[in-house]
């Protein structure tokens, strides 16, 4: 039987079965209407039509499970016959957590597994490290090397940057930035309320809008500069429109498309939606991830991270590590993220160090999630590793400990 791959995001989930193409993705939270007491719970958040003025809860803060009551009824909702129709007592689960987990975490973790779902077997892992156990495998598709890879994890309440000797993480090297998909929502959305239109209370609606129209600047004052010259949309190629969805007949906002005059080109329905002109917010959000400092962080961005994480491992390994850096993670999907690291990155190595290459996978917002499924499919690796409900059952927590400690 195939096993149950949940990559347990602090922003989504991303669950299916390890023989699956795709995960179902859907927001880690139970969401309401402000002037309502209905509640919505993770994949039935999805299917709402009416996504106005929701307001999250989630289960995580700041990277760390806090409310293990949420995460029960939100993988119970996705357990349901509608979603993922799971018979939990049957399943053999692999789910994800955070690095350097706490102990009573991963306690309420596997309770949660054990106890209330009842599976049959069990392992949790970082997901950094399913993330270089596919990286490392695939060598001939570009996306690392088997001797070693810096994964470069940029999720929703942070980005760590985790180097990996011989498919073993070295947590000397392991840098984190205080700054995620989460952040850049809320810098983006306070720009659009003091700029433009209040959408204080439109995560939602702001987290599409920065998927839809963001890119990282490969040279962030020449572009800058190049905005500045004029607000103009039909003469400034970085000025958009963006047309807010209205819930009615369009259920999420839109980007105007230029024609070849320039000008904004209306689809049908656009004149019964409020449109708003985004201009550096475009570009200047996603550089807090290079430049935490635009917002007042004292903290280097994610290519210092990454070179200083690879200065932290053996001179020996440093060169195989930047040339196989793999960025995942919802941001590092971002037009010219990769290109951007790499310059970073390359004028940052020393002279020495000639090969430099990042690598962004097609699926890097799920990259993670098929890491777990192709470990999950090598059952004599896989076997290694879990921790059945019989051994749970006679041993508690120490066999977990004792079976997961320093595994893939």
């Amino acid at each position: 039987m195939p096993t149950l791959v949940i990559d347990n995001g602090a922003g989504n989930i991303k669950a299916g079965w390890s023989t699956d193409k795709e995960p179902v993705v859907f927001d880690n939270a139970k969401a309401k209407h402000r002037s309502s007491k209905r509640t919505y719970i993770g994949p039935v958040i999805g299917s709402t039509k009416n996504k106005a003025g929701l307001v999250f809860k989630r289960p995580f803060q700041k990277g760390f499970l806090i409310d293990s009551e949420l995460q029960r009824e939100i993988w119970s909702t996705a357990f349901g016959p509608e979603y993922l129709n799971v018979d939990a007592k049957e399943a053999s689960l692999l789910v994800t957590e955070p690095l350097f987990n706490f102990k009573p975490i991963q306690e309420s973790i596997q309770e949660l597994a054990f106890e209330e779902f009842g599976v049959a077997s069990m392992f949790r892992a970082p997901g950094t490290d399913l993330s270089a156990h596919l990286a490392c495998k695939s060598a001939s598709a570009g996306h690392g090397s088997g001797g070693g890879c810096l994964i470069l994890d940029a999720g929703f309440s942070f980005t760590n940057a985790v180097p990996y000797v011989n498919g073993k993480r070295v947590d000397a090297g392991i840098r984190r930035v205080d700054v995620g998909g989460k952040m850049l929502t809320n810098h983006l959305k306070d720009l659009i309320s003091y700029r433009y239109v209040d959408v204080s209370n439109e995560s939602y609606v702001v987290s599409q809008i920065k998927e839809d129209t963001s890119f990282v600047a490969e040279n962030f004052m020449q572009v800058l500069k190049q905005t500045s010259r004029t607000k103009n949309i039909e003469k400034n190629p970085i000025v958009v429109e963006y047309e807010l969805p209205n819930f009615d007949d369009v259920t999420r906002g839109r980007m105007r498309m230029k024609g070849p005059d320039g000008k904004s080109v209306k689809q049908e329905g656009s004149h019964k939606l409020q449109t708003i002109t985004l201009c550096n917010e475009r570009f200047s959000v996603p550089e807090v991830l290079f430049s935490p400092s635009d917002i007042g962080m004292q903290q280097a961005g994610i290519s210092a991270a990454v070179t200083a994480s690879i200065a932290a491992l053996a001179p020996l390994h440093q060169p195989l590590a930047y040339a196989n850096i793999v960025a995942v993670g919802g941001s590092a999907k971002i037009p010219g993220f990769q290109a951007r690291l790499m310059a970073d990155v390359r004028a940052s190595a020393p002279a020495e160090f000639s090969q430099v290459n990042v690598a962004v996978p097609d699926n890097a917002d799920w990259y993670t999630w098929r890491g777990g499924c192709d470990l999950a499919n090598d059952s004599e690796l896989f076997s290694k590793h879990c921790v059945t409900k019989a051994e749970y059952a006679e041993h508690g927590h120490n066999v977990c400990y004792k079976r997961f400690d320093g595994a893939e």
